[in-house]
C-alpha cells in the first residue's frame, strides 16, 4: 500500500507499507512484570493482530528523505542471522508477512523514485523491521541516533551490510516544544523520544501549519499515546512514560499529526491530516 499527500511547493509525503508484522500480547503492552517480561514475550502463545510496517518518504526539491527501511524477505532465509540465539529469539517473537514486491526498493519505483534518489535515510531506531532494507541504499547518507548505536537494544549487527556507515546524531536541548532535538533542514527535525530503545528518535516535519511526527515505535499506535499505554518490549518504562507525556503536551499546543510505524490508521491520518489531540 502506498498513500501520497501533497503539500505546498509540491512537497510530497508518501506512506509506504512494507508488509506486516504480528507481535505477542506481552510485547504490545507492558504488564508490570519487571525482569520476567522478556522471557514471557518469548514463550507466550498469545499473538496480536497483524500490524502494518510503515516507512515514509519526504520528497521535495531540496532532497528526498526516507524514514526507516522496513522489512525484507531476507527474514525468511534460515541463514539471515549468524547467531543461533538471535535466530531463535526473533523467530519466537515476530511473525512477518512480506513479499518481494513489498520491499522498499520495489515500492519506491511505484512512486517514480529509485534507491539512488534517496539523499538521506533516517532511522528511528535499530530494530529489525526498521533496518532490514538498509542493503538497498549503498549510496545514501544515513542518520541514526548516537545513543542508539552506542547502547543498542535488539540490534542484530550481523545483518548490516559491511559498507554501512552512518552519521551519528546526538539531539541537544531545545526550546521548540520538545526536550531535545536536532535540525536536519529548515522544516525537518529529529526529536529525542527515548523509551522503546534508549536512543529512539522520531522525525518532525513542520509544513502548512501542521506538525507531522513520524514516531517510529514510540508507541505502536495512537490509542497507546492517548491512553498512556507503554509497550511491553520497551527497554525503559519510565522514559517511555515521560516521552508519552511530552508528546501529549505537544499535541495540545500544535496541529500534531501522529504517525507511528505500526498503526493501521497512520496512513489515513496523513491523508486526512487528522490531528491527534490528547486530553
Amino acid at each position: 500500500m502506498i498513500l501520497t499527500k501533497t503539500f505546498r511547493n509540491n512537497i510530497k509525503v508518501h506512506a509506504i507499507q512494507t508488509g506486516s508484522v504480528r507481535i505477542k500480547k506481552e510485547h504490545y503492552q507492558y504488564s508490570g512484570i519487571g525482569l520476567l517480561r522478556f522471557p514471557k514475550i518469548i514463550f507466550s502463545h498469545q499473538w496480536e493482530d497483524e500490524m502494518p510496517i510503515w516507512t515514509w518518504v519526504i520528497e521535495s526539491g531540496l532532497g528526498n528523505y526516507l524514514i526507516d527501511t522496513g522489512e525484507s524477505t531476507a527474514f525468511y532465509d534460515s541463514k539471515h542471522f549468524k547467531s543461533t540465539t538471535e535466530d531463535y529469539i526473533y523467530r519466537k517473537m515476530l511473525r512477518f508477512n512480506i513479499t518481494r514486491e513489498q520491499e522498499i526498493d520495489q515500492q519506491l519505483g511505484k512512486i517514480g523514485l529509485s534507491t539512488h534518489q534517496i539523499d538521506a535515510v533516517i532511522l528511528t531506531h535499530l530494530h529489525l523491521d526498521h533496518i532490514d532494507g538498509i542493503k538497498y541504499f549503498p549510496k545514501s547518507k544515513f542518520l541514526i541516533s548516537k545513543v542508539d548505536w552506542d547502547k543498542p537494544s535488539g540490534l542484530p549487527r550481523d545483518i548490516l551490510p559491511k559498507w554501512f556507515n552512518a552519521e551519528k546524531i546526538l539531539c541537544q536541548n531545545s526550546k521548540d516544544g520538545f526536550n531535545k532535538s536536532y535540525n536536519v533542514s529548515k522544516n525537518l527535525k529529529l526529536i529525542s523520544t527515548p523509551g522503546h530503545t534508549i536512543g529512539h528518535q522520531s522525525v518532525l516535519l513542520s509544513i502548512d501549519g501542521y506538525a507531522i511526527l513520524f514516531a517510529g515505535d514510540m508507541t505502536f499506535n495512537e490509542h497507546q499515546l492517548k491512553n498512556k499505554i507503554v509497550g511491553g518490549i520497551n527497554v525503559n518504562i519510565e522514559k517511555s512514560k515521560r516521552t508519552i507525556e511530552e508528546i501529549q503536551k505537544y499535541s495540545r499546543e500544535s496541529n500534531l499529526i501522529y504517525l507511528p510505524s505500526h498503526d493501521p490508521e497512520s496512513g489515513l491520518r496523513l491523508m486526512d491530516l487528522k490531528r491527534t489531540i490528547c486530553e
